[in-house]
């Protein structure tokens, strides 16, 4: 009879890349580790005077858009239309030495008015004496 014994052997081999002609590259150095950013002084007074600049610049465009809209219709003065008045009244009275009927024409487009109807205690604008 015979005897066979059996011994264990550890061998090490090193990876095979699995294209022979692809080389291993070594890897990346690390790097510092990523910080969030920061504001220095210098930073924080740069974003501030930007944000007042966007802010005057913001102001000023608003103004001059109030101010061209305020200013492009006639001065106008408000009455109030006592018992008896009429459109025809108001306007020989509002705008004397004008033809009445363009006066009227002119109390109609300011006060959107669809008929001739008023109401005592009512308020009309009528164009401002000169």
């Amino acid at each position: 009879m015979s005897t066979i014994t059996a011994e264990r052997h550890l061998v090490l081999v090193a990876p095979v890349a699995r294209d022979p002609r692809a080389r291993q590259r070594p890897a990346a150095p690390a790097g510092p580790a990523a910080r969030p950013t920061r504001l220095t002084r210098r930073g924080r007074l740069v974003v501030l005077l930007v944000a007042l600049a966007v802010l005057v610049v913001g102001l000023a465009v608003g103004a001059q858009a109030v101010g061209a809209s305020s200013s492009g219709g006639p001065a106008t003065q408000w009455v109030a239309v006592q018992p008896g008045d009429t459109l025809w009244s108001i306007a020989e009275r509002a705008e004397p030495g004008r033809d009445t009927r363009d006066a009227v024409a002119t109390l109609v487009r300011l006060n959107g008015l669809h008929d001739s109807a008023l109401a005592p205690g009512q308020l009309l604008a009528v164009p401002a004496s000169r």
